[in-house]
């Protein structure tokens, strides 16, 4: 069998027998990987310390065709992230971002785009000072990664342009004064003529429409945001992420709830 050697991350364990582990990966190059770490429960093993979630290791490892564990030859802990655990709110995150890529379907090739934003959203967590935001950030990413970032340019139903053209400007600008309709189920925003009672649909501001129009396009272009949301623009965006993650996602973070109590005016 093949070895390879890969960074990876952890993302959940199990207690499996007396003193062994089963660890869930993320890996940078081959998608999701399940091995077992023996004795990584006894005091004395060196496992143990690499079996934190949120940890990052250099693994090696082989596996076989079709089979469900990967055989783990060595593990070195190149980061523990040991301050997350030190702060509760950071740690719930840090939960919260891990579980969420757990649950995610991610094709092996497309592994290192997930695996990197974790790692950066994990990584910078502890400087961060708006960690609302800074949660906002990760979902809007994971959803652009998972292909369900919601259409904004072009009503869903009948592909009436959503946005207006300003002359000389390059950016578009939505008509004021008007809320605006993102329909989850059909993956968009519905223009005012085609605005439905769906439970799935939720209203926003021509604000809110604006910034997550502009996270698209960053996305794509692969720029980084230099817009920071309002509070306004937190609290009509958050009911759309949890709402997008319900219908695309296995099921809901357990986190989830958890989070959105002790983040309750919190910034």
């Amino acid at each position: 069998m093949q070895l390879h050697k890969t960074k990876s991350l952890v993302l959940k364990t199990t207690s499996y027998r007396d003193k062994d582990l089963v660890v869930h990966f993320l890996t940078k190059e081959f998608g999701k990987k399940t091995g077992i770490f023996y004795g990584a429960r006894s005091q004395r093993s060196a496992y143990r310390s690499m079996s934190e979630p949120f940890s990052l290791l250099g693994i090696e490892f082989s596996e076989k065709e079709n089979a469900d564990m990967i055989t783990i030859r060595s593990a070195d802990l190149l980061e523990s992230h040991v301050d997350l655990r030190k702060n509760y709110h950071h740690f719930l995150l840090a939960s919260y971002f891990t579980e969420l890529v757990h649950i995610s379907l991610i094709p092996d090739p497309e592994s290192e785009a997930y695996f990197e934003l974790l790692e950066n959203a994990l990584n910078h967590l502890p400087s961060k000072k708006d960690i609302t935001a800074h949660k906002i950030e990760f979902e809007l990413k994971l959803l652009h990664l998972l292909g369900v970032y919601p259409q904004l340019e072009h009503c869903v139903i009948c592909s009436k342009p959503v946005f207006q053209e300003v002359p000389v400007k390059t950016e578009l600008n939505p008509k004021k004064n008007r809320l605006y309709q993102i329909d989850i189920s059909h993956g968009g925003v519905r223009c005012e003529t085609c605005f439905s009672s769906n439970s799935q649909s939720i209203l926003i501001n021509p604000g809110s429409l604006m910034f997550l129009n502009r996270w698209s396009q960053t996305l794509r272009n692969f720029n980084s945001l230099e817009i920071r949301p309002t509070r306004q623009n937190l609290a009509e965006i958050n009911p759309l992420i949890q709402e997008s993650f319900k219908l695309h996602l296995p099921r809901q973070p357990k986190a989830s709830s958890l989070l959105e109590k002790a983040l309750d005016g919190v910034g």
